[in-house]
């Protein structure tokens, strides 16, 4: 079911032409929203990517001041 309010009203009928409701009960659905794997995903890989970058250029400072 869809999030929300939503109310429901049970009808009957017997076979002497009896009709018959019983009373309207409402209730609400809340769901919760899916976790945001998807940007959580790309967030992490974000910092991976500058944390390699940052290490290959601090690597890279480090040897060239070896050489010297």
């Amino acid at each position: 079911m869809t999030n929300g309010r939503h109310s429901i009203t049970v009808y009957a009928n017997d076979t002497f032409g009896n009709i018959g409701a019983s009373q309207t009960v409402s209730f609400t659905i809340a769901k919760p929203e899916p976790f945001p794997t998807a940007a959580v995903a790309a967030v992490s890989g974000t910092v991976v990517a500058v944390a390699c970058i940052g290490l290959l250029l601090y690597y890279r400072k480090r040897s060239r001041g070896l050489n010297l």
